[in-house]
């Protein structure tokens, strides 16, 4: 047999060390009112009994614990049976009796504070049972709160919870002979998860009402959707009521209706439908409820959209400087001229937000002679109003680029071959149609000139190559279509 005792105490948050104490005490009790319940002829106890009783003794000595023992495990008994419920461990943060080294009253004393400030339980009872040199197995015995028998359950304010939730609250309340807070607990995660699988981000069981009497509602919130606001930020923090586009571009993205439940997922389908306008460079979707004093139901949801306008007109200008191994071999700067691009962008020339860009590029900013390329496009957007569910844009530019050709270039180890530049000039006028966030149509018509020069600027119509002897042999394939060195193209 082994010297360990178990004992009561602790219980509704009070001195759950004295388990130990007590667990002494009656074994010492017992002890001495054992020789009271002996029947006659009983009294003298047999050599085998005395010396058995020799060996507890020993190891009841062998193991006492100290004031600070080591606890080699820890049980809780008695936890709620109830589904989705998580453990009184994982309530309380994990016990102080499993993370100290060494355990004394006070810890345990801490572990059931917390237990009981969970509001679950009645009572904390704790056993201290010495199970080794100053090691104990400690155990924690539960009793659940009981609340009143459950006569009726009804779940209000609610529109959109199915039946199939409220009949599941409904068949557990009445299987229970009391209603107990783990239950309630069940109740609120049951219809709290459902809400948040769906997005509802302000749907939650808001209190429950009729406990004490056994005739019990389950009063739900589900943020509806009451007013939506468009306000406008600058770079300084300010906060504007009108902005430089048109709104109507902003509420023709925006998926939330009055009356409508709040959505997760509408806040971001906002998001992206308003970036999508690419007037914006920040964009924020606030929903809030309505202070109680405009709203004592607390149900109604404001939704704030937030913008930030990107610059109307924009310019910027772009330089680059090549590199190359100098005589030392360090590189250096091979032209002091730059080449570069300067872009310039209007985006809202007629009020409406029709937009206007160019840029030109060359290889010499100071001098763009031959290599200059420009684009001129002008885009305007929901060409047929604001209410076509395709949101079509048009879209029409003017360009000039002029590229070294990839086809007219020697291979390694072939003979060396003279640079051949392709010059595209040309028109493009098209219809851009979003019909999702993935799908998307174009329908374009394109009139260009592709012209084929060599170094000095004129026609090339073959491709050449230079001899041995130092002079070219134009006998390359032709450079165009046409074989001209000049083609015209029209695509659509």
């Amino acid at each position: 047999g082994g010297g360990g005792g178990g004992g009561g105490g602790g219980g509704g948050g009070g001195e759950g060390g004295l388990g130990i104490a007590l667990a002494e005490d009656e074994r010492e009790e017992k002890q001495e009112e054992e020789p009271e319940n002996l029947e006659e002829g009983e009294e003298e106890e047999s050599p085998a009994a005395e010396e058995d009783q020799g060996e507890k003794e020993t190891k009841k000595e062998e193991y006492k614990l100290e004031d600070k023992f080591k606890v080699v495990s820890l049980v809780v008994q008695n936890e709620p049976a109830v589904e989705g419920l998580p453990s009184v461990e994982s309530m309380v943060s994990g016990f102080q009796a499993k993370k100290a080294k060494l355990a004394d009253k006070k810890i345990l004393k801490e572990d059931i504070d917390k237990i009981m400030q969970t509001g679950l339980f009645e009572n904390v009872n704790v056993r201290v049972i010495p199970v080794g040199p100053n090691e104990a197995r400690v155990t924690y015995e539960l009793q659940e709160r009981q609340l009143s028998p459950v006569y009726s359950v009804t779940v209000a304010g609610t529109t959109i919870l199915p039946d199939d939730i409220v009949e599941n609250i409904n068949k557990k309340f009445r299987e229970v002979p009391a209603l107990t807070p783990a239950l309630l607990g069940w109740a609120r995660n049951s219809i709290d998860g459902w809400y948040r699988e769906r997005g509802l981000a302000f749907g939650c069981v808001s209190h429950f009402e009729g406990v004490e009497s056994g005739a019990v509602t389950v009063q739900c919130f589900e943020g509806v959707i009451d007013q939506v606001k468009v306000m406008y930020e600058t770079r300084s923090g300010k906060v504007l009521q009108k902005g430089h586009y048109p709104e109507k571009w902003i509420w023709n993205s925006l998926p939330f209706k009055r009356g409508h439940h709040y959505n997760l997922e509408d806040g971001k389908r906002a998001l992206r439908n308003v970036y999508a306008t690419d007037l914006y460079e920040n964009v924020q979707v606030i929903p809030r409820l309505r202070p109680p004093e405009e709203d004592p139901t607390q149900r109604q949801v404001v939704v704030e959209v937030r913008v930030m306008e990107k610059p109307i007109k924009t310019t910027d200008l772009q330089l680059e400087w090549g590199l190359a191994p100098g005589e030392s071999g360090r590189p250096t700067i091979g032209s002091i001229v730059p080449a570069g691009e300067i872009f310039v962008e209007h985006k809202n020339i007629d009020g409406e937000g029709a937009s206007a860009s160019g840029s030109l590029t060359s290889s010499d900013l100071l001098v763009p002679t031959n290599d200059i390329g420009f684009k001129v496009e002008y885009k305007k957007p929901y060409i047929f109003g604001v209410n076509d569910e395709n949101k079509a844009s048009l879209v029409a530019s003017a360009f000039n680029t002029r590229k070294q050709s990839v086809v007219f270039s020697p291979g390694a180890g072939d003979d060396e071959v003279p640079v051949v530049w392709i010059t595209r000039t040309g028109a493009r006028i098209g219809l851009h149609e979003t019909y999702s966030r993935n799908s998307k149509g174009n329908y374009g018509f394109v009139l260009q000139q592709v012209q084929s020069h060599d170094e000095s600027g004129a026609l090339c119509t073959v491709g050449s190559r230079k001899l041995p002897n130092g002079t070219f042999a134009n006998d390359g394939p032709p450079t165009t279509l046409s074989g001209t060195g000049s083609d015209t193209l029209h695509e659509t």
